[in-house]
């Protein structure tokens, strides 16, 4: 008999204690959960579209006009704004064959406008053998211009020029330095 009340209080005290575990399991599930919901929203909730692999392209009756290819990025509905990374944007030429291939290490691309910001290592070559390097490069699609206040170094086979503050056009192909401009000519290097 005494055995038998020793295994109904042992199993008595067993299923309070299973209890009472139980109930702290539940109890700190809710509270996990409560402060997961009122934790701040961080700057990454805002994106709307995170992409991988992403493809632009602007074309008009004569043709594409260019091609913009980045290997990620994240779409801002409320700005209307991509923002890229890894970046490689091909813009056509009209008075000579061959694009204006242009890569850096991020940017953005302004949906509404279909301007594009290039930032970091940005890198030109145009299928002549010209080139150029700076630091940050706007193009504005409706002017078909690339703009920079930043430091360009522009090349090629006889010439090389490093100033602050360019622009091109690319309907015309004239490029400006603004200031502090050197230029070093090698003769008979020129491509004929």
């Amino acid at each position: 008999m005494r055995s038998s009340i020793l295994a109904r209080r042992l199993l008595g005290f067993t299923i309070v204690v299973a209890i009472a575990a139980l109930t702290l399991v539940i109890v700190r599930y809710f509270i996990a959960s409560q402060l997961k919901s009122s934790r701040p929203v961080n700057n990454t909730a805002a994106v709307d579209v995170a992409l991988k692999s992403i493809h632009f392209t602007e074309s008009d009756a004569s043709g594409k006009k260019w091609e913009l290819f980045a290997a990620n990025g994240v779409y801002d509905k409320a700005k209307d704004r991509s923002s890229l990374e890894d970046i490689r944007f091909i813009v056509e030429k009209k008075l000579s064959s061959g694009p204006v291939t242009l890569t850096a290490r991020h940017g953005e691309y302004a949906h509404a406008s279909k301007n594009v910001l290039l930032k970091g290592d940005v890198k030109a070559v145009t299928t002549d053998g010209t080139s150029f390097t700076t630091t940050a490069i706007n193009y504005d699609s409706a002017k078909r211009t690339m703009s920079t206040n930043e430091r360009v170094r522009l090349s090629d086979a006889a010439l090389s020029v490093e100033g602050e503050g360019f622009a091109f056009n690319l309907d015309t192909g004239i490029a400006t330095m603004q200031s502090r401009v050197t230029a070093v000519i090698t003769p008979g290097k020129r491509n004929k």
